[in-house]
């Protein structure tokens, strides 16, 4: 994400040229790089008569999903094919400032003002245990899979402001089992 004045700013990473807002007031638009129009309006969820900020925006899984990390220590994923929120995650306890994306699309991180680090991946219903099929919306979103989170570890005693991913730091844990562990 970039950050425009008040404004957040993600690009997609599909061929169709897409750039997705965050603003001060929780609004998260995606605007057409090719004709200039808005092909999508959404609204973060609100806490009071405080605005939400959108702090943070990353398109996930090829496009399909975006996810915003707020100012009420959430990260929201939406549906672009409806413009709906899928999931809402409350592990931050402080505003989410970063998003981090792995390459295969299908996995990323959030990090914030308390100092911790989740991991989200999109699992399929298959893969969840019993007691979660009966809460799982089984329309389109429900065929594709289901976001969930996996990790949360509190890494740092200050604000976690930005997150990168290096490929091969990411290759070594999966064959080593020990990226992130202490030896």
């Amino acid at each position: 994400s970039l950050c425009y004045g008040k404004r957040r700013v993600a690009s997609s990473p599909t061929t169709e040229e897409v750039l997705a807002m965050g603003s001060n007031r929780g609004r998260i638009s995606l605007w057409s790089t090719k004709t200039g129009e808005l092909r999508v309006d959404m609204q973060a969820d609100k806490f009071g008569r405080d605005p939400t900020w959108v702090w943070c925006l990353k398109f996930v899984l090829h496009g399909q999903y975006i996810a915003v990390g707020d100012s009420l220590g959430k990260v929201t994923l939406w549906d672009l094919s409806f413009g709906t929120q899928t999931a809402v995650f409350s592990d931050h306890i402080a505003d989410v400032l970063a998003l981090a994306v792995e390459a295969n699309q299908s996995v990323f991180y959030s990090a914030g003002a308390d100092g911790s680090i989740a991991q989200f991946r999109m699992v399929q219903q298959q893969q969840l245990p019993s007691h979660h099929h009966q809460h799982q919306d089984q329309g389109e979103a429900g065929a594709r899979g289901v976001w969930v989170r996996t990790h949360t570890r509190r890494v740092h005693s200050h604000d976690v402001r930005a997150l990168a991913i290096s490929p091969k730091m990411m290759k070594e844990r999966s064959s080593s089992g020990t990226y992130g562990k202490k030896k």
